[in-house]
Parts: structure tokens; C-alpha cells; sequence
């Protein structure tokens, strides 16, 4: 969960999703397809869709896809994580992303024989790659996203999480703190739901996150602030689970 560019997307088939819960109250986390209303500094800017697809052969693919509108100004974001599912845990093998803003992309091969992560970075205005050793358990943007679900389904008491991703080239941690100890609850369209509440801070940027633990933690609603200001809103529109799971 980086930044609010990495989760704004208009999707124009969305609309046509039932919303539905979760089936199998067995499978806390299973395949799924999320879109959220969006809101940036006060305005309605689309639509954001996140996909998990779990293939019988144990492998995944999490596909995000984002076209963003504010005033005159227009983006389009669609990034990918694909690799394999080994003892219920995502291991990424490969990351992609392209921005059209700037014509910014990233792409980063993970190479587990041997211990490597290959990273590509580039822009309108330059070129940079680099090699990574890699260490058990690091991700991408999108597979940590998974992998904190995972961490709550697993030890649902802990009051701060933390996860190393590789992001721009470079290793980083993102870290978490569960805020206060009741569960909030929320109106959706999936109905009320109790929901837990992390934050992340990054210099002046706080963002939260209410995740639903009766929804394997799944997001429901997420805010940003700078400088105190809000900037952006997102709270969850429909939600569609497969019968497929991540155990």
C-alpha cells in the first residue's frame, strides 16, 4: 500500500461486477476483484480495481489498472505481479509497471535460484537498473499487499506490522500501527462492516487503512493526508470473490 497513484482506477467494465461476499466462510482469503470510489483533494476522480487470480497449477497473478482524471490532467497506471504460491505464501517473479505520466516504468525479475533481484527503472528523462540480493520474503507493491493480509489472518493481536519490499530500485520497509483497540464499523455497500484501522507515515504524508477481518482483512476504506490536509479518499464499491483460495 504505497502511494494513493498506485490504487486510483477507472475500469469501465466495473460497473457490471455483482457485489457479493464472501461464499466459503472457510477461505478467508480467496481470489477476488475490488473496485473503490475515489475521491482526490474533495473531487470524484473514478474508480479503483485490484484483481487476484489464483491458478490451480499454484500460481498467481495480481493485476492493477488505473486511469485517473483530476481537472485537465490524465494518467493511466497498470502494473502486474505474477509468481508462485509456495506453502500459502506469494513468492514474485516477476513486477511490472507502467505509467503514463512521464512515461514512467519499473520492472523487477526476481531471480530466486539465485538470489537476485534484476530492477529496471526509466522515465522520459533517463535510464537506471540495478541488482539486488534478495531476501527470503521480500515483495512487490502489490504481493506485500497480500502478504499483510496474511500477517493479520495469521496473529489478528498485533499492534504493528511491517514488510520489505523492493520500490524504485531499492529495498524499503513499509511499517504499520494498529490505531486504538476497538473495531470501527463502517457503512458499505456490502452493508456495516467492523473494521480494524492501520497507519503508515512517510515524512509528511500519514496514510490509513480500515481493513474488514470478516473479509480476510480485505480493504474497505483508505485515507491520505499531507501536512494534515486530506488529499485522498477511497472506499470500497463492489467486491466479488472466486471460489478459488489462498490457504
Amino acid at each position: 500500500m504505497g502511494s494513493w497513484k498506485n490504487l486510483i482506477c477507472i475500469v469501465f467494465f466495473a460497473s457490471l461486477w455483482p457485489v457479493i461476499a464472501i461464499a466459503d466462510t472457510t477461505c478467508q482469503l480467496p481470489a477476488y476483484a475490488a473496485t473503490y470510489d475515489v475521491n482526490a483533494y474533495g473531487l470524484n476522480v473514478g474508480t479503483t480495481l485490484q484483481k487476484l487470480m489464483i491458478s490451480p497449477d499454484q500460481t498467481y497473478k495480481i493485476i492493477l489498472d488505473s486511469q485517473s482524471t483530476i481537472a485537465l490532467y490524465q494518467d493511466h497506471i497498470l502494473q502486474m505481479s505474477t509468481g508462485e504460491i509456495i506453502n500459502s505464501q506469494l513468492v514474485p517473479r516477476l513486477f511490472d509497471s507502467h505509467q503514463d505520466h512521464k512515461n514512467k516504468n519499473e520492472r523487477i525479475d526476481f531471480d530466486w535460484k539465485n538470489h537476485v533481484a534484476h530492477s529496471d527503472k526509466s522515465d522520459q528523462d533517463k535510464e537506471e537498473s540495478k541488482d539486488l540480493v534478495l531476501h527470503p520474503g521480500t515483495g512487490d507493491l502489490l504481493s506485500t499487499q497480500i502478504l499483510l493480509r496474511q500477517l493479520l489472518i495469521k496473529n489478528p493481536d498485533q499492534k504493528k506490522l511491517s514488510y520489505e519490499l523492493i520500490k524504485s530500485n531499492k529495498f524499503q520497509t513499509y511499517q504499520f500501527t494498529v490505531v486504538g483497540t476497538e473495531l470501527t464499523v463502517l457503512k458499505t455497500v456490502l452493508g456495516d462492516i467492523k473494521t480494524i484501522q492501520l497507519e503508515r507515515t512517510e515524512g509528511p504524508r500519514v496514510d490509513d487503512y480500515w481493513l474488514a477481518p470478516n473479509y480476510g482483512y480485505l480493504l474497505v476504506k483508505s485515507t491520505q493526508t499531507k501536512n494534515g490536509a486530506l488529499q485522498v479518499t477511497l472506499v470500497l464499491k463492489t467486491y466479488q470473490a472466486e471460489k478459488i483460495c489462498l490457504e
